[in-house]
């Protein structure tokens, strides 16, 4: 063999003491390796368990009476062509020690022929085996760290080999980021066997298992619940909590502030992620580190992109992150929502100023006002600290949430404003009396209803004004046991015929005067017809409140 080379690129990693072997996945290897795919693609970020995972697999080959493994681990080194070939004869010849004297002949050469023609003599060196290699699955090639190479005529030998190889060769991939081969058509050609980070994600048992393993001791079951899911399974950051609760004295206050910006995970996802990143990619993703989730047209609006170029770039740099396998997860069959781990994002949260993160939230609650996404528009008004712009997304929001009867969200937006900012502002202002009222807080719902009448700047907005006799009436309906038909008939008025949601609110107190003043067939009139505008306006709380009613 060449002095020159790395030999222990060539040879398997060695297993780790407080690995958890894994059979379901394993298995899953093997059935695809015994059904004749030509090639295992095991693809996932850093630290997810792919090396580890495959080294199992072929462990389990060898009792199985499975042919010569041939495995190398590749670097940015090996993008030079020479280099590539010159580790691949050598992975093939300590499979077949006596093989590739063509191809060493060829690689001594100033000039290099053509890679595929390299790689012609490579893959006849294997068919000339013959009954060596005749069986489905008996020799095993793998290429470890395959996103380390970039250079496209490499993966265009790789191509070939995997379209020319003898029947007899299987090719695994080890990468963090999606070869460029016609994916699509080998699955749906069955000839691929599929490995993605949602299928070597931890289940529970297996990290109770590695836990056990690890500390010797079990992980009781609610922190190693919470540890689990704030890790997402993700295997690295299981061991690099191992680590330090092996010294830790106060286990359940550790696992509680276990997060993204823990000195373990920061140096694993900087040194193994974020350093390796083109600057433009580092900057994109920081800038979408504050979402929960994320478009093309939401990254586009946090960078500023208005320009159609610019639009473009910033569409461009989802496509290489969702490739590059960058801690993304898709959200949707389409491909078209996505978010970060949660430790990932944990770490780029952690390393942008306070005044960047409220630009950035700025930017992202304008972009879900203009999509009609008022709820996150909300949250992402709020941590901008843009109390207006909050209060006027509160205010647009409000009516669907009553609809939906989101009572307990509105609540919760109302609450997060400031006092004199929703008592002052007569919209916002009804909103938290009617909600004090439907709470049966009825105290605090007729002091600020009563202070909003008293408001001269109502009878400037007839809507609102109606919806104020409406809940007047309503109040005065449950606490006086009275109801002022003609002036719940005004309302209506000034509410007009849009304004659906509150004429179906109004339906009770209306409703209630006709029982109580004997009249049924007028109420049971009422109460239908507000049951049947409440399923339009997939109003469960009006529609079933008038229900009772009329039942």
């Amino acid at each position: 063999m060449n002095s020159a080379l790395l030999v222990t690129k060539l040879y398997l990693p060695e297993p780790r003491p407080d690995r958890i072997v894994r059979p379901r996945l394993v298995q899953r290897l093997n059935d695809g390796l015994h059904s004749g795919c030509r090639l295992t693609l095991v693809c996932a970020p850093a630290g997810y368990g792919k090396t580890t995972l495959v080294s199992d697999w072929l462990a389990s080959l060898e009792p199985a009476g499975e042919g010569p493994v041939m495995w190398l681990s590749l670097d940015e080194g090996d993008n030079d062509p020479r280099t590539f070939f010159t580790y691949l004869l050598a992975a093939l010849r300590r499979a077949y020690p006596e093989t590739g004297e063509s191809i060493a002949s060829l690689l001594g050469l100033a000039q290099l022929p053509p890679l595929s023609s390299l790689m012609v003599l490579w893959i006849n060196e294997l068919a000339g085996f013959g009954e060596r290699v005749s069986r489905p699955g008996r020799l095993v090639l793998v290429l470890d760290d395959y996103q380390c190479i970039h250079h496209p005529p490499l993966h265009d030998a790789v191509e070939l080999l995997l379209n020319q190889a003898p029947t007899g060769l299987h090719l695994a991939l080890v990468t963090r980021e999606d070869p460029p081969f016609p994916l699509a058509r080998l699955r749906g050609q069955g000839r691929m066997t599929e490995i993605r980070a949602a299928d070597l994600r931890f289940y529970r048992e297996e990290s109770e298992a590695f836990f056990q393993t690890a500390l010797h001791q079990a992980l009781p079951e609610d922190l190693l619940l919470i540890l689990n899911e704030r890790c997402e399974g993700w295997a690295a950051g299981l061991r690099m909590a191992a680590l330090s609760l092996k010294t830790c004295q106060d286990p359940a206050a550790f696992i509680q502030a276990f997060g993204g910006s823990h000195h373990h995970i920061t140096d694993f996802l900087m040194e193994e992620v974020l350093q390796r990143l083109p600057q433009e990619m580092r900057t994109f993703i920081h800038q979408t580190a504050i979402l929960d989730r994320f478009n093309a047209g939401l990254c586009c609006a946090l960078a500023g992109a208005d320009e159609p170029e610019q639009k473009e770039d910033c569409r461009r740099l989802l496509l290489d992150l969702n490739r590059a396998n960058l801690f993304i997860i898709a959200l949707d069959e389409t491909r078209t929502w996505y978010r970060f781990h949660t430790l990932f994002a944990d770490l780029l949260r952690s390393r942008l100023e306070a005044s960047e993160k409220q630009h950035l939230h700025r930017r992202a609650a304008l972009w879900f006002e203009r999509e009609g996404l008022l709820r996150e528009g909300i949250q992402h008004a709020l941590a901008a600290q843009d109390l207006a712009l909050a209060a006027g997304l509160v205010r647009s929001a409000a009516g669907e949430a009553i609809q939906r009867a989101d009572l307990g969200l509105l609540m919760s937006w109302l609450q997060s404003l400031p006092v004199e900012l929703v008592s002052g502002d007569p919209d916002l202002a009804f909103y938290q009396s009617f909600l004090f009222f439907m709470n049966g807080k009825m105290q605090p719902a007729a002091e600020m209803l009563a202070r909003l009448e008293e408001n001269a700047a109502l009878a400037a907005h007839p809507r609102l004004s109606g919806r104020v006799m409406v809940l007047r009436a309503w109040m005065d309906s449950v606490i006086k046991g009275q109801v002022d038909v003609e002036r719940v008939h005004q309302a209506y008025a000034l509410m007009g015929t849009e304004d659906v949601l509150f004429q179906v609110l109004a339906c009770q107190p209306l409703g209630s005067a006709q029982v109580k003043a004997g009249n049924l067939p007028a109420a049971s009139a009422i109460f239908a017809e507000a049951w049947r505008a409440g399923q339009k306006l997939a109003n469960p709380a009006a529609s079933l409140g008038n229900l009772y009613s009329w039942a």
